[in-house]
């Protein structure tokens, strides 16, 4: 007599459990949201920092992230994670986080030759050409956290372009960061 495993055994139920658990169960909305704004953008921000697409993880939560920070990345563990602080705002303000976050967890590779203050500047650029519609309440932002501002301006001014063809320059000449000569030349430096 041949036995035919059960899907109720020990194996079937787990499974079933699992499926349950991962498809059937109520997500948190606002998880849902913020995966779905970064979707959205991830494609922009791919093409603005001429990047290919690597999976990403998105989670909430929440505990008060350090400092005034409503959103964070995790580059060794491509983490995006979003305070609930950002829940109650408009949409439009968690599409800006998320293009910003995903900025950060792009610049890999010859873009981590730029200094911290400019990658922060090229995120805040690459973030309101994503969702320029955040620009008035994002640049007020900025003007309250200190050397932020200068340093999305400089970027602006200089261009993700640019910055990008230095940080490419960088990184073949062996070099850990772009030195500050070269940024010199693209404008004044904050």
């Amino acid at each position: 007599m041949a036995s035919s495993a059960s899907p109720w055994t020990w194996p079937g139920a787990l499974s079933a459990l699992v499926l349950f658990a991962c498809c059937v169960a109520p997500q948190d909305p606002f998880l849902v949201r913020a995966q779905q704004a970064a979707a959205d953008v991830a494609p922009r921000v791919h093409a603005i920092l001429g990047v290919g697409p690597f999976s990403c993880e998105i989670t909430i939560t929440d505990e008060q992230l350090p400092g005034s920070m409503v959103a964070a990345t995790s580059i060794d563990r491509c983490l995006v994670t979003f305070g609930r602080a950002i829940e109650p705002h408009p949409e439009e303000a968690l599409y800006y986080f998320a293009a910003h976050e995903l900025a950060h967890v792009h610049m890999r590779g010859y873009w981590e030759t730029l200094p911290n203050w400019l990658e922060e500047g090229v995120a805040e650029v690459v973030a309101l050409e994503v969702v320029p519609t955040a620009r008035e309440d994002a640049e007020s932002q900025m003007r309250v956290c200190e050397g932020r501002y200068e340093a999305y301006l400089f970027a602006r001014a200089a261009g993700v372009d640019a910055v990008h063809q230095l940080a490419v320059r960088a990184h073949a000449d062996g070099l850990a960061e772009i030195p500050e000569a070269w940024l010199a030349g693209l404008g004044a430096l904050p």
